[in-house]
């Protein structure tokens, strides 16, 4: 388990955002922590007595001299965030007027797997979860704070439904299935029965 991992499990184990995060350490936004948990940022040696001050452990458990924890502890972790994702999904949910059914048939799953979902029973993939936040309208964050992933790109605005939740199955898809994707896409557009007629 690399530090930027290390870090983003003990925040998760306090129950803090990553704002908050941020704030014990005095960074100004919680993009910082965002790229910190991501990989992206180095911590240098100052930063990494830091942030196990901030986190209460030892700078030997983030850099990997100590030993990690057991996979039941990791575990309950998961648990725990795959439970708080389920009530922030069911809380905007209700807050639409949304039955669980008029949800799922409008991200395209199952009743169930909603119901799954706000139990905490499943975990709920990036796609996924941009689906829901885009049907919900809410940012993917406010339905799952403690992911570190990167959002969709400022000019959303400008984009349907359809081609928000088209993109974040692209994303969600490796560098094969996305040559694939794009290969598939090339094709159609090449054909005149799949092209936009313009109306004079």
């Amino acid at each position: 388990m690399k530090i930027n991992e290390r870090i983003r499990l003990r925040r998760i184990e306090l129950g803090l955002t990553q704002a908050e995060l941020a704030s014990k350490l005095g960074y100004k936004s919680r993009s910082a922590i965002t790229r910190i948990e991501t990989g992206e940022n180095d911590l240098t040696q100052t930063k990494i007595f830091a942030f196990a001050k901030a986190l209460d452990i030892t700078p030997g458990y983030l850099v990997g001299w100590d030993d990690l924890p057991d996979k039941d502890y990791v575990d309950e972790i998961l648990e725990r965030y795959q439970k708080e994702t389920g009530s922030n999904v069911e809380f905007y949910r209700e807050e639409k007027g949304f039955s669980r059914s008029k949800l799922a048939s409008m991200v395209s799953i199952s009743e169930q797997m909603i119901t799954g979902i706000e139990c905490g029973n499943i975990y709920v993939e990036d796609a996924l979860l941009d689906a829901l936040a885009i049907v919900l309208c809410v940012n993917w964050d406010d339905l799952d704070e403690n992911r570190v992933r990167q959002p969709l790109p400022s000019d959303k605005e400008n984009l349907s439904k359809t081609e928000l939740v088209l993109l974040s199955y692209f994303r969600a898809l490796n560098e094969i299935g996305q040559d694939h994707v794009v290969e598939y896409i090339e094709n159609m557009a090449a054909q005149d029965k799949y092209k936009k007629r313009n109306i004079a």
